[in-house]
C-alpha cells in the first residue's frame, strides 16, 4: 500500500512555484519559571504548515539537591547523561484533544536505538555539541583571555564546594515517532490543534562523581530545568494554490499523514538464571519491527559513568581498548545487560518467528540487516562497544524487522507482519541464560508499528 503524499501534479507545479517563505518560529509550553524531574510540560503547536523535521527543543539543565547544602559540607557532584533526549520519560501527543500517541520509557528506546545505529558518524558530527554527546569532559574559558582548559567531569575528590551541571544548555532535534517520521514532513495544522505533552525523566538518569575527601553528608538528588522553549519553520506562499490544493484534499478526505509510533511492554525484575519469558500483546495491521532489550535492575542507583576510569577522558579510553575494556559513557541507567544470555525466541500467536532461537552473534548480525546498517560499515554501533562482549553488556539490542528493506523510508511503502484483519498479536519472547549468569535484569519489548492519520476538514481519523 502507497503512502499518501501530495499529488504529482502539485508536485510539479510545486517545483516552481514562487513566493515560498521559511521562517523560523519560538513556542512556548503552559507553564514558565524552574520545573523539576518528573513534572510534565505541554507545547501547543503553532497552528501554520509546518516543517516538523526542523523542530528543536532547547533548554537549560541544572543539579539541585534537596537536603542541607553549602560550601562547608562534603558531597558528591551530579552530571547529565550522554544524549539531550534522555531527559525525556514519557511523550503523549494529542490531536483536538484525543491522544494520538503514547510513548513511555521514552529515553530507554531513544538510548539504546542510538547505541546500535550510530557510531563514528555520529560522534563526529558538529550539531551534536548541545546534545551533550561526551558528559565526560567539561571545557571553560579563562576570565581574562580565551585559553579553553578541559576537564574531567567526576573526577574531581578533594573539594566541598558544589562540581555539578549548572545551567547546562541543551538541545533535543531528533524525535521518535510521529514528530520523527511522520510522512509527509511537512504538515498543514492550520486548522487542528496539535500538544505535544512531555513527562520529564526520573533523576536517576543523572550520574554522579567520585567520592570526595571529607565525610558525605546525605542529600537527595534531583535535577531542574529552565529557559525551555521550542522553535520550529512556518513555510508560507504568496500564491494561495498551494493552500487551496491542500484545503480540497482535506475536505475530501485525501490528506493522510503516514508515521511510525512505538508501543512498550515491561515485565517485573527478573533474575537471568530464570530463563524469563516476557508475554504481551499488540493490535496492529502494519507491525514493522520489534526492540528488544534488557535494562539492568540496578539502573535506579545512581552510579559513576560506567567507564573502566572516571579519570580519564572517553575520548582517550576509546583509543586503548586493551587498557580501558569499559568504555560505556554512560549512566547505569541505561545500561542494557544482556551479558551471559544464550539465545533468545520470538512467536507470534504461538508461531516462531525464527526456525530456531538465535544466539548472540546472530542477533548482532540480524540486527544490522534489520536496521540497514549490513553494508555500513562506517557507522553501525556506538564507539565504546569494543567487541560483542561489551556491546551485550551496554547496548544489548535485538531488532526483529518485519518490513520490506529499505519500503518505509525510499520507497513510501507500508509493508509489515501480515495482520490485515487488525487482530490481536500474541507475542512471546523467551530467553536462555547461562547457568553462571548473575543479575537482574527487566525485559522491555517496544512494538514499532506504522500508523495513519487521515485529515477529513478539521477531524482527523487514526488507522492503527
Amino acid at each position: 500500500m502507497s503512502a499518501a503524499v501530495i499529488p504529482k501534479n502539485l508536485t510539479n507545479y510545486l517545483r516552481v512555484i514562487t513566493g515560498y517563505h521559511k521562517q523560523l518560529i519560538r513556542f512556548y509550553p503552559d507553564r514558565s519559571g524552574a520545573i523539576n524531574s518528573q513534572d510534565i510540560l505541554r507545547w501547543t503547536f503553532p497552528r501554520e504548515i509546518l516543517n516538523i523535521p526542523s523542530l528543536t527543543h532547547f533548554l537549560e539543565f541544572s543539579t539541585t539537591y534537596i537536603g542541607s547544602t553549602s560550601s562547608t559540607i562534603y558531597y558528591q557532584g551530579l552530571y547529565f547523561p550522554r544524549n539531550s533526549a534522555s531527559i525525556i520519560d514519557t511523550t503523549t501527543l494529542f490531536i483536538n484533544g484525543a491522544v494520538f500517541e503514547n510513548i513511555p520509557s521514552y529515553n530507554h528506546l531513544f538510548n539504546v536505538l542510538y547505541d546500535n545505529t550510530t557510531g563514528i558518524d555520529y560522534n563526529l558530527n558538529s550539531m551534536r555539541q548541545l546534545e551533550n554527546n561526551d558528559p565526560s569532559m567539561a571545557y571553560t574559558v579563562g576570565s581574562n583571555n580565551e585559553t579553553i582548559s578541559p576537564s574531567i567531569q567526576g573526577s574531581l575528590a578533594t573539594y566541598s564546594a558544589d562540581p555539578s551541571d549548572s545551567k547546562k544548555p541543551l538541545q533535543i532535534r531528533n524525535f521518535l515517532g510521529f514528530l520523527g517520521t511522520c510522512k509527509p514532513a511537512v504538515l498543514d495544522l492550520r486548522n487542528v490543534e496539535v500538544i505535544l505533552e512531555i513527562r520529564y525523566a526520573v533523576p536517576q538518569i543523572m550520574w554522579k562523581g567520585v567520592v570526595p575527601t571529607g565525610t558525605l553528608t546525605t542529600v537527595t538528588p534531583a535535577f531542574t530545568i529552565d529557559k525551555y522553549y521550542m522553535t520550529i519553520e512556518k513555510i508560507s506562499f504568496d500564491d494561495d494554490y498551494y493552500n487551496i490544493a491542500l484545503d480540497s484534499l482535506k475536505s475530501t478526505g485525501n490528506y493522510t499523514v503516514v508515521y511510525k509510533t512505538y508501543n512498550l511492554a515491561r515485565g517485573p525484575a527478573v533474575t537471568k538464571q530464570s530463563n524469563p519469558t516476557l508475554q504481551f500483546s499488540v493490535t496492529s495491521k502494519y507491525l514493522s519491527k520489534l526492540y528488544l532489550t534488557f535494562v539492568d535492575s540496578s539502573n535506579l542507583t545512581i552510579s559513576t559513568l560506567q567507564n573502566t576510569s572516571n579519570t580519564v577522558a572517553w575520548a582517550k579510553q576509546i583509543t586503548d581498548p586493551s587498557t580501558y575494556t569499559d568504555a560505556f559513557n554512560q549512566s547505569i541507567y541505561f545500561k542494557k545487560n544482556g551479558v551471559n544470555l544464550t539465545d533468545s525466541q520470538i512467536e507470534i500467536n504461538g508461531i516462531p518467528v525464527y526456525p530456531y532461537a538465535q544466539t548472540l552473534p546472530q542477533i548482532k548480525n540480524n540486527n544490522l540487516i534489520a536496521l540497514g546498517l549490513d553494508n555500513n560499515v562506517s557507522c553501525a554501533e556506538y564507539n565504546g562497544f569494543f567487541d560483542l562482549t561489551s556491546w551485550s553488556k551496554y547496548g544489548f539490542l535485538q531488532v526483529v524487522n518485519f518490513e520490506h528493506p529499505n519500503s518505509f523510508n525510499d520507497e513510501n511503502i507500508i509493508t509489515g507482519y501480515p495482520n490485515p484483519n487488525n487482530i490481536q498479536l500474541n507475542l512471546k519472547w523467551s530467553t536462555n541464560w547461562l547457568s553462571t549468569a548473575s543479575g537482574s535484569i527487566y525485559m522491555y519489548a517496544y512494538s514499532e508499528k506504522i500508523s495513519q492519520a487521515h485529515f477529513n476538514g478539521n477531524q482527523v481519523v487514526i488507522e492503527f
